[in-house]
């Protein structure tokens, strides 16, 4: 269980729900399908026996709330179902490694160890509490097979890096990462839609697009993919897949450093011929 403003979030034992003090609602209901597919699809993977090793967080800076289920064939969650508590949509990312818990770090501009964070005694920090004094900026990840904590900033993720005994800066790596979108749903019309662009803006190294007309979280499933060169500046990128369909995700596979401010997907009307 964990909480934004006066509502508790929570994985219960058949759905996902958010708690208000007085009534109990679902929070996995597809807003333009209305089915409930990130709770069928989070069950059916779902390994129940190591329920123990499930655990969720908040991203302050985003207000989104991250579960972290434990799928079949893992120890510890390499994926996280998310949840924009603004919007009140689902997306999803998928990481290469394990992750044992997450947490948040806030940047402040102290300049000695009192203005930083205070005394000692002061701090109550845990690893799955979010220090939300002000905004937090990142979200810390813990991997479970060696304990490294990677710095993730929307959707940026690598390794803070280290210092030798000689006080040597030593880069840290980059923690592969994948982000799947939400479904953009093209119903309105009784004939099928062309999703002949999408749109976005980012900056970074270079990011993989790929789509799907199915309901997948699965990047290697995902088709027609492009590779972007990105710059160190946001900057508007097309992408064309040229795909039928009434419904697209997006799946992004960056490379290093990869920041996306927004995306906008484009369709037109396609007529079907009749046998």
């Amino acid at each position: 269980i964990v909480s934004w403003g006066s509502r508790h979030y929570l994985l219960g034992k058949d759905d996902i729900y958010v708690w208000d003090g007085n009534s109990l609602e679902s929070i996995s209901k597809d807003p333009t399908t209305r089915a409930h597919r990130v709770r069928n699809t989070l069950f059916d993977k779902l390994d129940s026996s190591l329920l123990r090793n499930c655990f969720a967080g908040i991203y302050a800076k985003q207000e989104e709330y991250w579960l972290w289920t434990v799928e079949r064939g893992e120890t510890w969650p390499t994926g996280a179902y998310v949840y924009n508590i603004a919007l009140g949509i689902w997306y999803y990312f998928k990481f290469s490694k394990e992750i044992a818990t997450m947490g948040n770090f806030h940047y402040t501009r102290g300049t000695t160890w009192g203005q930083l964070i205070g005394t000692w005694a002061d701090q109550a920090w845990r690893w799955g509490q979010g220090y939300t004094e002000g905004s937090s900026d990142v979200i810390l990840l813990c991997v479970a097979e060696n304990a490294n904590v990677y710095l993730m900033d929307d959707t940026q993720t690598k390794d803070w890096g280290e210092q030798d005994s000689e006080g040597t800066f030593i880069p840290g790596e980059n923690l592969e990462q994948k982000l799947i979108t939400r479904d953009f749903i093209f119903n309105q019309l009784p004939i099928q839609d062309r999703i002949d662009r999408v749109t976005f803006e980012a900056q970074g190294v270079s990011v993989e697009v790929s789509v799907s007309g199915q309901y997948l979280l699965d990047p290697a499933a995902f088709v027609h993919p492009s590779t972007f060169t990105l710059n160190n500046a946001y900057r508007e990128e097309k992408y064309f897949p040229d795909v039928v369909t009434t419904h697209v995700r997006i799946c992004f596979v960056p490379t290093g450093f990869f920041s996306l401010r927004w995306i906008q997907p484009y369709a037109v009307a396609h007529e079907t011929a009749n046998e």
